[in-house]
């Protein structure tokens, strides 16, 4: 009996033989090491019926890892079955009823949940899209329904004698450790952002997008089919609804947003996607197909043009047809006058937001605003959470870790993601010159020293100018990565946006003052919003314009999916970012 691996619960090469209670002793103590909470009933239960079953197709002598756990995110494959070239990834189910809703949900005895097989082919695309190894290994998917029969579109298997014929080649030739260390020990490396990917993908993309997301390892995660699912269900039942969907930075907002959009549109349904940053909506609708154009739209863009969504210009005859449904993306930037207006634009409201990336004292895309607006508009009302973490190696421990350093906790880099931090520019550029090779790169700025304007260089020596013109050098720098290292993006120029190595500059507005984070308002350069801008709400209001500082650090330090270097310019919060990021960091 064996468990030395940290990505898995259990490991082993004596599966047939190791007694069934010692195995799920295990797996509850390392699932309570990993989670810091111990497993519920129902996850105990399947670990048990799933056991016995599997123990009739698995025999000795044949490495085999339960419950291992994906870099990204909270999704877990419940059994590798590892050969010399092949690799079995088996998702096991011991429901008792089921009945397929959709493509996305099966209704159980446990109620809605992710139809088994597009969970399974998601793990098997990963692992060929990403993972280390993928040119050594056959990655195979399967499902095992143990208790239940179903047909669809991947291999099912019902019965053990019938499950064990798709163990014939790793039976022919056994894996070893050697094969073992491969698999678990190997990494994930993502080959392109969510841009580069809807870019080169476009035909694909609109013929089957749930398809098209899945084969290149975008597929979506349990959580996310629920949320879209129930979009279409009530799309298709003629309800009016509002959605509010919470999700993190990097939990997939923006992915399931366009999936609504791209599948709605598919089956027939008219709808409109809609964002408030302009220099987003330039490059998405630069990046996805000629035919979704149209449907990208401002939810909101000021006093002077006045005609977003949630605002008293927009007309809604004007469009060619009545609108089924509308998807508001980063709607926690809304004002409430245009919470309020939007509900009423379309039977269907989508809300994606999160209170943590709101940038101005304007904006009050909160929980207690969208209810409010909601009752008001008679709507029903579904509240649906996207908690897990996708964009950065690590999940929920970067975002963890971010969380600690802006906080006043000690911050614990997880293991794999690529954290860095500078005393010198230059040493920052070289770094990620030598990165730019292989990787995406960006730079993301905080808004000081320069506002942009008048002032067109963020820094001097190696000079970096602001990104401007957000038709054209935005799509540049965010599709294309031109320039990427001799200009650089502010906070509204980078929320939205990823790349898989990030040069955050840390400037002279959140600093490091006897033993807290305070900011200096005089440093801060950002007069976007007028009486709601950063820098007057800091002088007004000192403790809310830390808040919104913070949530600007917040957006910059989670861009970087693979890694992320840090240039600090004030001298003390230099020392004490150097000082409590512990020896996983790599510091400069």
């Amino acid at each position: 009996m064996e468990d030395s691996f940290s990505n898995c619960l259990y490991y082993t090469e004596s599966f047939q033989t190791d007694p069934t209670e010692d195995i799920l002793g295990r797996l509850n103590m390392n699932y309570e090491r990993m989670a810091r909470e111990r497993p519920d009933a129902y996850l105990r239960g399947s670990w048990a019926g799933s056991l016995n079953a599997m123990k009739m197709v698995v025999p000795d002598g044949v490495p085999v890892a339960m419950e291992y756990i994906f870099p990204v995110g909270n999704e877990r494959v419940d059994y590798l079955v590892i050969g010399k070239k092949d690799v079995v990834i088996v998702e096991t189910k011991g429901w008792r009823t089921y009945r397929q809703v959709d493509r996305f949900v099966a209704e159980t005895d446990l109620g809605p949940q992710p139809v088994p097989c597009y969970q399974s082919s998601n793990y098997l695309y990963k692992f060929r899209n990403f993972h280390t190894a993928s040119q050594s290994f056959n990655f195979r998917d399967v499902v095992f329904m143990y208790h239940t029969t179903d047909g669809n579109d991947c291999t099912i298997y019902y019965e053990p004698r019938d499950f064990s014929a798709v163990m014939e080649p790793i039976l022919k030739e056994k894996g070893s450790r050697k094969e073992a260390d491969l698999i678990l020990n190997g990494r994930f490396s993502v080959s392109s952002t969510l841009i580069d990917f809807i870019t080169k993908h476009r035909q694909e993309i609109m013929s089957d997008p749930l398809k098209a997301f899945s084969v290149v390892g975008y597929g979506l995660s349990g959580d996310q089919v629920k949320v879209l699912s129930s979009v279409l269900e009530t799309l298709k039942s003629g309800r009016k609804a509002i959605f509010l969907i919470r999700g993190k930075m990097g939990s997939g907002k923006t992915l399931v947003a366009l999936n609504i959009i791209l599948e709605a549109t598919r089956l027939g349904y008219f709808g409109l996607i809609s964002y408030r940053n302009n220099r987003l909506i330039n490059t998405m609708r630069r990046a996805v197909p000629a035919q979704i154009r149209p449907l990208i739209r401002f939810y909101s863009t000021g006093p002077l043009r006045n005609n977003g969504i949630g605002e008293p210009g927009f007309r809604v005859e004007d469009l060619w047809k009545p609108l089924d449904f509308i998807v508001f993306d980063e709607a926690q930037r809304m004002s409430e006058s245009v919470i309020d207006l939007s509900m009423t634009r379309s039977r269907v409201g989508i809300y994606f937001y999160d209170e943590n990336q709101i940038l101005v004292g304007g904006e009050s895309g909160t929980r207690e605003n969208f209810l409010k607006y909601a009752a008001k508009n008679g709507a029903e009302i579904h509240e649906l959470t996207l908690d897990s973490v996708f964009r950065n190696i690590g999940g929920e421990r970067y975002s963890a870790f971010v969380e600690n350093l802006i906080g006043n906790a000690s911050p614990e880099v997880p293991e794999g993601y690529d954290f860095r931090i500078f005393g010198h520019m230059e040493e920052m550029i070289h770094a990620l010159e030598v990165i730019q090779q292989k990787s995406k790169v960006a730079l993301v700025a905080s808004f000081t020293e320069s506002d942009g304007r008048k002032e067109k260089l963020r820094f001097r020596n190696p000079d970096i100018s602001w990104l401007m013109d957000e038709t054209t050098e935005y799509p540049q720098y965010w599709i294309e990565g031109r320039d990427a290292l001799k200009k650089c993006a502010s906070v509204y120029g980078a929320q939205g946006f990823e790349a898989d190595y990030a040069g955050v500059i840390w400037g002279k507005d959140l600093i490091w003052r006897n033993d807290s984070w305070t900011m200096d308002p005089g440093a801060v350069m950002d007069n976007v919003g007028g009486r709601n801008s950063l820098r007057s709400v800091a002088l007004r209001d000192p403790a809310r314009g830390l808040s919104l500082l913070k949530n600007r650090y917040r957006i910059m330090l989670t861009r970087g999916i693979v890694g992320t270097f840090v240039f600090v310019e004030d001298q003390r919060t230099l020392e004490h970012l150097m000082e409590i990021v512990n020896a996983g960091v790599n510091s400069t």
